[in-house]
């Protein structure tokens, strides 16, 4: 069994992460969402945050984040599932003219941390839009 990580260790890890991935805790509230997730849903970089964050944190302001499960529920005990998710983003006082969605395939594993209540990362397969090889 892996030792638990220090809540610093797992947002490094997040932040370090190439796919949009967010952190829940048991309640299925996200307490995390990495750049990669805030570019995908359109979150502005601000360079004048250098002066305020250290290392590898985000350097974008982030917005509210939820999991909505319809019907169904996180099975708390599981290691990890995979699942398909629809990630939907927009600005709510825009009248929905920049509302965004996606459908994408999702692998979900639990995490161990010693505190914050970080429970699983949820790390978003998004396909490369525009990419020529």
């Amino acid at each position: 069994m892996q030792a638990p990580k220090k809540p610093e260790e797992v947002e490094d890890d997040i932040e370090s992460e190439s796919m949009p991935t967010i952190i829940s805790d048991s309640n299925n509230k996200v307490r995390l969402a990495n750049s990669a997730y805030k570019a995908m849903v359109g979150q502005p970089e601000c360079p004048w945050l250098d002066s305020m964050v250290k290392g590898s944190e985000c350097k974008r302001i982030c917005g509210e984040v939820m999991l909505n499960l319809s019907n169904s529920r996180v099975p708390v005990k599981s290691k990890g599932f995979s699942c398909w998710v629809r990630i939907e983003w927009g600005n709510e006082g825009n009248n929905n003219n920049n509302k965004g969605s996606i459908t994408a395939f999702c692998d979900v594993v639990r995490l161990s941390c010693q505190s914050k209540d970080y429970l699983f990362t949820w790390r978003f397969h998004i396909p490369t839009i525009g990419k020529t090889s």
